[in-house]
């Protein structure tokens, strides 16, 4: 179909066609970029009047044609109008897409400026405060995030709040940015983000008429990933129960916490209840004291005032209600998300593909027989019969035996996920208005696993198979096979991925590695872009193929959110006359999170709109140093001008660790992995072990 909106004299006539493009492509993302970028440019994602329609009819000739192919190929263009010369007929295979990746911010609203002010497709413009409490439309901020121009789309890869202190900033921004541009802002999962679905179901919920007595809380008898541990919430040494109820001194219902064990869950209220949640079951020790900070801030703003006090329970009632799956902003951005997004080649995850051991044990037994048989296309039939054993939720009885389908799987897990949450805590809602006893329902983290599946499944608690999958390990099973929760590195590096690895007879790598360039084979794609693991402070290449060029596939692991803990190393082979030796990294600063105050990265892919196929990918932002940087196009690297280095693969040499602080000298064992080079020549080589993260830069003449 061909639609044509031209400089029209009539303001209606456009607004009726826009209104039309955005009905027709509203349904898939690339689409829907079409649709958002007639309504979205020059307006800020506003709607237009119909002056600014007229006005914008005159400066720009607008031409859509758009279709699928393979479920996801569509068409967008635009082209200048220019008075004198008339409209201009486009190519339509030189349409590109800009795709930008933003991962992992954490609650650090101070990156997220940082990003956007760095941003080749953002920028922000100025707005006036919101203040209206209904549910989506407060927003106290000045300032809101646009889009530059139309031809872009932004995907946001999990993990928004915890550590940054700026939670509820950082996640309005992105839901106010979707809000107004809708599909052109995608949304992943991520496990910082799913495990909050526990905080109603361990808080208990909250109305109008319930003002927060500690006997509205539900019996806790702890988390089975603390059991044996001996700390506070370890179920072996939590209180026993009574007909469901503790056993210890109460008055009027209400749990004395000093009658309670040290080992028990924190029950007195609901504000100690949270403290020991994030601190001790969610990774986030200073994300309490931050919410009471950022709820302070509001509040003085709001009110006009200097200093105003927050209570604990504020902070409380802040997470029941940002956390409520209907009106609350994480509940927002849940039904919003999903676990794998693919646009065209390119697939994005928030952690990596879910190859457990088990399944790694499978794919070497199918090789083996394979290779017994004398089936030569043994790597490509590793997935087979596999996608069913990464999928240990209930699922159709269907065989997953392609990318697509497995994607497909993925979406409607988490959207059935999504709306039994909303269910049982509708339900909750209504038996609490009833002044029923909410307060003994089973809680899903004493015990974990999937409870979608046998034949005790119950359909309210189909929600709790997502928590679980939000997880790294099941219950006395091991590995947990989650795209979410795994990650490409062993130990800070992606050692599954080194070369020699066949040498050495490590049969698990070599399948691993196989597997991997399987899937990219099967599923036609060229990059898979994800986050969750810090990778030091700029996105982290593996090469997963032999060529290179065009033809070449990728995984971008972009979780920079250590930034500031990456130390720079000196070769001392080099140590005379370089600029580069004298590196150092700036430190945290003032910064309440591990991204400092300096480094941002930027991953940019660039795309066909029609086929899909990814012509650039490239980094760009400032190193831990305080140096701006700017890496070449990813998909048109070559070794020219450097004999032992390859961008995405383990450096051919030795560089030797001298590290300012002799602080840990088991880095000093590590290969060293070519993250980039970088536009004036120089390459950036990385290497860690865990959280220890080291960089150096090379010039080329070091290595001629």
């Amino acid at each position: 179909m061909m639609m044509l909106i031209a400089g029209c004299r009539r303001s209606r006539f456009l607004h009726s066609r826009f209104r039309a493009a955005s009905v027709t492509f509203q349904s898939c993302p690339v689409c829907s970029v079409l649709a958002q970028g007639l309504n979205d440019i020059s307006s800020g994602g506003r709607s237009l009047t119909s002056h600014q329609y007229s006005k914008q009819a005159t400066k720009q000739k607008l031409y859509v044609r758009a279709w699928r192919r393979n479920a996801w190929v569509a068409k967008r263009a635009f082209s200048t109008h220019n008075e004198t010369s008339g409209s201009r007929e486009i190519d339509h295979d030189d349409l590109t897409l800009k795709i930008s990746f933003l991962t992992d911010v954490e609650g650090d609203g101070a990156y997220l400026d940082r990003f956007v002010q760095n941003s080749e497709i953002l920028k922000f413009q100025t707005v006036t405060p919101r203040w209206d409490r209904v549910p989506g439309s407060f927003f106290p901020y000045d300032k809101e995030i646009v889009f530059q121009e139309p031809d872009s789309i932004l995907v946001y890869g999990g993990d928004l709040w915890d550590k940054g202190g700026s939670d509820l900033y950082v996640i309005r921004q992105l839901l106010s940015l979707r809000a107004r541009y809708h599909e052109r802002v995608q949304f992943l999962m991520g496990n910082r983000d799913i495990n909050k679905m526990r905080i109603l179901e361990e808080l208990g919920v909250h109305t109008s008429d319930d003002n927060c007595e500690p006997s509205s809380l539900p019996f806790h008898p702890g988390v089975w990933w603390l059991k044996g541990s001996g700390r506070r919430g370890d179920p072996d040494l939590c209180s026993t129960r009574n007909n469901d109820r503790y056993e210890y001194a109460s008055i009027d219902g209400t749990v004395l916490e000093e009658a309670l064990p040290e080992t028990s869950v924190p029950s007195s209220s609901a504000g100690e209840r949270l403290k020991w949640m994030l601190s001790q079951t969610m990774g986030s020790p200073d994300a309490f004291e931050f919410r009471r900070s950022e709820l302070q801030w509001e509040r003085c703003q709001q009110y006009g005032v200097q200093d105003i006090e927050v209570t604990d329970e504020d902070v409380a009632e802040s997470y029941r209600q940002s956390c409520h799956p209907t009106r609350g902003e994480m509940g927002q951005y849940l039904s919003q998300a999903k676990l794998a997004i693919r646009l065209g080649n390119a697939l994005f995850v928030h952690g990596a593909l879910p190859l457990t051991p088990d399944i790694l044990a499978h794919m070497t037994y199918i090789q083996n027989s394979s290779s017994i048989t004398g089936n030569r296309s043994a790597d490509s039939n590793l997935w087979s019969d596999s996608f069913d054993h990464c999928m240990p939720w209930k699922h159709t009885h269907k065989p997953i035996s392609t990318a697509n389908e497995f994607i497909e799987e993925l979406d409607r897990f988490a959207k059935r996920s999504i709306n039994a949450w909303k269910r049982r805590i509708a339900i909750e809602e209504e038996q609490l208005s009833m002044h029923q006893d909410n307060t003994l329902q089973k809680i899903w983290s004493i015990a974990g696993g999937y409870p979608d599946v046998g034949p005790n499944r119950c359909v309210e608690h189909d929600y709790e198979s997502l928590l679980q999958y939000g997880m790294g390990w099941i219950p006395g099973q091991g590995r947990n096979p989650t795209i979410v929760y795994f990650s490409w590195l062993t130990e800070g590096m992606p050692k599954l991925f080194f070369p020699d690895n066949a040498a050495h007879h490590d049969t698990t790598s070599v399948t691993y590695a196989k597997a991997v360039q399987a899937f990219f084979e099967i599923s036609n794609l060229q990059l898979i872009v994800s986050g969750h693991q810090p990778v030091g402070d700029m996105p982290l290449p593996i090469h997963v193929n032999e060529l290179r060029g065009k033809d070449s596939q990728w995984i971008f692991a972009c979780d920079t959110s250590y930034s500031a803990d990456t130390r720079w190393v000196n070769p001392t082979v080099v140590r005379e006359g370089s600029e580069h030796r004298m590196k150092q990294n700036l430190g945290r600063g003032r910064a309440k999170s591990g991204r400092g105050e300096n480094a941002v990265s930027e991953l940019m892919i660039s795309q066909n709109v029609q086929t899909g196929q990814i012509s650039k990918a490239y980094c760009h932002g400032v190193l831990s140093d305080g140096s701006k940087y700017g890496t070449t196009n990813f998909m048109e690297d070559s070794e020219e001008g450097y004999s032992q280095i390859s961008v995405g693969e383990p450096a051919l040499f030795d560089v030797p660790l001298v590290l300012e602080d002799k602080e840990d000298e088991n880095l000093s064992i590590q290969k060293w992995w070519v993250k980039a080079k970088f536009q004036d020549g120089s390459a950036l080589l990385y290497t860690g072990k865990g959280f220890n993260m080291c960089n150096t830069m090379i010039e080329p003449k070091s290595q001629a």
